[in-house]
This record gives structure tokens, sequence and C-alpha cells, in this order.
């Protein structure tokens, strides 16, 4: 499996957002933010996690973290396919401009904002 650029992570998904599709269906929308953390393992070492909040159709949120080394959820993302529940894949469309900022608005408001 090749490595993950951790930067380059970072700055993809910094404030994400991607319409989440299931056969041709929407399924909802997935945001995405950064936030560093601590780790006894590595007490000296810079570390960050991605978040992914799943705001699936119905209302339901789901959240999932993820971190290096391995990027798991990251690496799907990057293929442009999510799983929440580990077996069912969704295709995902990264957002840009306006429609990037509304749906951001609509369901990461809620999100601190030196994450943002």
């Amino acid at each position: 499996m090749n490595e993950v650029d951790e930067a380059a992570v970072i700055e993809r998904f910094r404030n994400a957002a991607g319409r989440l599709v299931l056969d041709g269906e929407p399924q909802g929308y997935v945001t995405t933010y950064v936030r560093p953390y601590w780790s006894i393992g590595h007490p000296f070492r810079r570390q960050v996690r991605v978040w992914f909040r799943f705001n699936l159709d119905g209302g339901e949120l789901v959240e999932i973290e993820d971190y290096g080394p391995g990027w798991w959820t990251v690496r799907e993302a990057l293929r442009g396919v999510i799983s929440i529940d580990g077996e069912t894949e969704m295709t995902v469309t990264w957002l840009e401009g306006a429609e990037r900022e509304q749906v951001w608005a609509a369901f990461s408001a809620d999100v601190p904002d030196e994450l943002r």
C-alpha cells in the first residue's frame, strides 16, 4: 500500500464537503475537519486526525475518525468511495466553491472555530 502524504491529507480534508451516492440514489453528505491530537506513543510528534461527519438522509449523523499511519478512511475517500459500516461503499463526490460552503455551513456549524 502506498504511503499517505500527511501534509496533503491535512490540506485535502480541512473543511471538505462531499455528496454521498449509493446505487445512483443520494444518501446525504459528508463533511470533514482536521484536529490535532497527542499520543502517549509519540509524545513529541505533531499528529492529526481527520474527522468524517456523515449526515445521512433521514437525519442520522455518524462520525468516524481516521489517523496515520493507516489512514484507512482517507484512502477510501481519495479513491472516491466511503464505507460507514465497513461493507457498503458509497460514492463520494467532493464539492467545491459555493456548494461546498453551503453544505459545510449546514452540517458542520458546531465544529469549533479553531478546527476550521
